[in-house]
């Protein structure tokens, strides 16, 4: 979809799409009944080279489906900024991730996480900074539950593994990791 004309003054939401796109198309048919430009950036896109007369003055809503070490995403919202936009709000459509996953996906050590060891309370505020954004909200994980039909790991979220994970085992896996 190209961006809109020249003096079109919707807000842009930017997606950063890492699903299928048969998701995106879902999501695309809300956006236009919204009445919001948008885009998406691919899996695997080599974003960011934002055009700057999309971006300028405009302000944007970042949407997400999560943030695990946060470096992508200072870099996009930095990126974003120069280009011109004078807000930048961030939602991410997932709880916190807190705890590394240790039941198959190759996620970074619990120190590595952006989210790990904040609370609820000061966690939007503490990367609204450090991401310097306007805004930045997540979806709690009882808002994730209430949208699945079956139960779900949230282990990375709440760390609650369903199969306990023993220190010498979580250690044995984080080195292994770290390469």
């Amino acid at each position: 979809r190209l961006p809109p004309a020249d003096g079109d003054q919707r807000p842009w939401l930017l997606v950063l799409d890492k699903d299928k796109h048969h998701q995106a198309r879902h999501v695309t048919e809300y956006l236009e009944d919204a009445n919001l430009s948008y885009a998406f950036l691919p899996p695997g896109s080599p974003f960011l080279n934002p055009i700057e007369d999309v971006f300028r003055g405009k302000r944007v809503l970042l949407v997400d489906d999560s943030v695990v070490r946060g470096s992508t995403m200072r870099r996009i919202i930095r990126t974003l900024l120069n280009a011109g936009a004078t807000e930048i709000h961030l939602a991410i459509f997932s709880p916190p991730v807190r705890h590394p996953c240790f039941y198959g996906i190759d996620m970074p050590t619990q120190q590595e996480l952006v989210a790990a060891g904040l609370d609820d309370e000061p966690l939007e505020a503490t990367l609204k900074e450090r991401f310097a954004c306007d805004s930045v909200t997540y979806l709690s994980l009882g808002g994730l539950a209430s949208v699945g039909e079956t139960p779900m790991c949230s282990a990375c979220f709440d760390g609650s593994y369903v199969v306990p994970v023993s220190a010498d085992e979580r250690q044995a896996i984080e080195t292994d990791r770290r390469g």
